[in-house]
C-alpha cells in the first residue's frame, strides 16, 4: 500500500492556483473536484493524505525553484511542504 499525497484547494482559493498553472487543471472548481474524487477512486486501497494548497506559497514554490507551470509542479509543491 502506497502512501499519495493530494492536492487541496479551497474554493476561495481555486481561481489563484489555476491562474498560476498553464496545462491540465480544470477551467472550473466543480471540475477541479471531479478530476480530484477520480483520483481518489484511482488509489482507492491506498493511504492519501490531502494536502492544502495556499496560493501565495505556491507562486513562492515558483521563484525559488524555476519548477514550469503545469500540474506536475502543483504534485511537486506538495511533496516539499508535506516533507517538512
Amino acid at each position: 500500500m502506497a502512501t499519495i499525497r493530494l492536492p487541496h484547494i479551497a474554493a476561495d482559493d481555486y481561481e489563484a492556483v489555476r491562474r498560476l498553472l498553464k496545462d491540465g487543471v480544470p477551467a472550473t472548481y466543480a471540475e477541479w473536484l471531479d478530476q480530484r474524487t477520480k483520483w481518489i477512486e484511482e488509489y482507492a486501497g491506498d493511504t492519501i493524505i490531502s494536502v492544502d494548497v495556499d496560493p501565495q506559497k505556491f507562486a513562492g514554490f515558483f521563484k525559488t525553484t524555476r519548477h514550469t507551470y503545469e500540474l506536475k509542479t502543483l504534485f511537486d509543491f506538495i511533496e516539499s511542504i508535506d516533507s517538512k
